[in-house]
């Protein structure tokens, strides 16, 4: 069966070629996105190596990077799937890593605005979460809740990709509030005492949008801890 998909993958790409995000290389028929060689050489953070890390990313990029391509991708082309991979990849050493990343009940995506997701026809943020919960369930055997509408956008902001590093926080200020999912919150902090909930996003640059979502789960004070990740990072050196 293997073999004949990979047969059919080759006469696709006699039709309809794929190619590498990163590189542009033409790839072959067991290649997905990336070729083995970008594959191999992606700048990984290990952050979810560190003991007490709150917030980590899978990968490094800056404006000169070739992997920029993959976040802008995932993003903006319309490579939801890859947005599920990335995801998945990010979930999976998380899961072997433990430190402190152990026992996550909730992953939630940062919301996009109606209208952003209405155009784009996904959003990214959920897909890369989706990704993860398979990622970190199939390593420890434990699957967290995905809670798509755990939270919503209260208004339109301007994309953080295009805001200059000081006016990040101020465009995502009281951006966000619960939204209908926050019930299974309540539900678990009853039941359970205290809750532990991951905030994922794409792209991670200063981290005003995570913590600004965050700030939505004050209420709940010390019985939810709040945890962050991202596939991207941006690396300023």
């Amino acid at each position: 069966m293997h073999g004949k998909r990979n047969v059919l993958t080759d006469l696709l790409d006699c039709v309809l070629p794929r190619y590498c995000v990163v590189c542009g290389k033409r790839l072959l028929a067991p290649e997905r996105d990336l070729c083995l060689g970008c594959l191999a050489d992606i700048p990984y953070t290990y952050m979810w190596t560190e003991r007490g890390q709150w917030v980590f990313s899978l990968f490094y990029y800056n404006d000169v990077s070739p992997y920029k391509r993959l976040a802008l991708s995932v993003k903006y082309m319309g490579n939801s799937s890859l947005g599920v991979r990335l995801g998945r990849l990010l979930g999976s050493y998380a899961a072997l890593a433990g430190n402190g990343l152990g026992g996550i009940d909730i992953v939630a995506p940062v919301p996009l605005h109606w209208t952003r997701k209405w155009k784009r026809g996904y959003n990214q943020s959920e897909m890369i979460a989706e990704g993860f919960v398979s990622g970190y369930g199939s390593v420890c055997g434990k699957y967290p809740l995905l809670l798509p509408s755990l939270f919503k956008r209260r208004r339109r902001t301007a994309s953080q990709t295009y805001v200059n590093v000081a006016d990040k926080v101020s465009n995502v200020r009281n951006a966000f509030v619960l939204g209908g999912d926050s019930a299974v919150v309540d539900a678990l902090v009853k039941e359970n005492g205290r809750v532990r909930i991951l905030i994922v996003d794409d792209t991670c640059t200063t981290g005003a949008t995570l913590l600004s979502c965050s700030s939505a789960l004050k209420t709940y004070g010390i019985s939810v801890e709040v945890l962050f990740a991202s596939v991207a990072k941006v690396r300023e050196d």
